[in-house]
């Protein structure tokens, strides 16, 4: 794998997150929330939750804005944990 290759997964693994470093994880679980009750607070499926959490899948803006209201909290708490990468 080439260095661009190299860098552009790691890249990915940090920006998707892992389970317990992942925002949606921290915040969810932070206010007792299942999976199921976050996605049912504005019309996500459990399945998609779980692969946000897990990085198989990337929240879309519209995603991003129903996941902070689900959550309660500003789109951008959702963001913080990345500051740390600047």
């Amino acid at each position: 794998m080439s260095g661009f290759a190299q860098q552009h997964k790691s890249s990915d693994a940090v920006l998707c997150g892992r389970l317990r470093d992942d925002p949606t994880f921290v915040l969810r679980t932070e206010r007792a929330l299942t999976q199921e009750h976050l996605a049912g607070k504005d019309d996500l499926t459990t399945s998609f939750v779980n692969a946000v959490e897990h990085g198989r899948k990337i929240a879309s803006f519209t995603t991003i804005m129903k996941l902070a209201r689900g959550l309660d909290l500003p789109p951008s708490e959702l963001f913080r944990p990345f500051d740390k990468l600047r």
